[in-house]
């Protein structure tokens, strides 16, 4: 029995569709990666030390929530894929249980049949009448 919905490349494709309509996608809330926050050039040493630590800190906060937003819709497309292979299975578990209850019917037919022909064959049979 082969099993519904395609192949592992068709699930992977339905999984970075639906990521990308997630807004899992680069950019974050910025509308893009890099670049500085507004630094000008002639800050203090330890006012850019500390833009450059608040910069690397909000890029990391922003890397983290996308980390997290392309978990969670991989999670959601590994959690469809088991229940659309539980589905399968029970499709197969009631195919396989009729398929049984057939087998079982026409077994105990059989059996009937054999123990009548036993019965049939243990009578004497009646001599045959004398041809004149």
């Amino acid at each position: 029995m082969r099993r519904e919905g395609g192949g592992g490349g068709e699930a992977r494709r339905r999984w970075r569709r639906r990521r990308a309509a997630a807004g899992c996608g680069g950019g974050g809330e910025r509308g893009g990666r890099g670049g500085k926050r507004g630094g000008s050039g002639d800050q203090p040493p330890e006012r850019e030390a500390e833009a450059d630590a608040d910069e690397r800190r909000f890029r990391r906060k922003i890397s983290n929530r996308e980390s997290a937003c392309r978990s969670r819709a991989h999670k959601q497309w590994h959690l469809d894929e088991l229940r659309a292979r539980a589905g399968w299975l029970r499709r197969c578990n009631c195919e396989l249980a009729a398929r049984g209850h057939a087998a079982r019917g026409r077994a105990g037919l059989v059996h009937l049949t054999n123990m009548q022909l036993r019965a049939k064959a243990a009578t004497p049979a009646a001599p045959f009448p004398a041809c004149r």
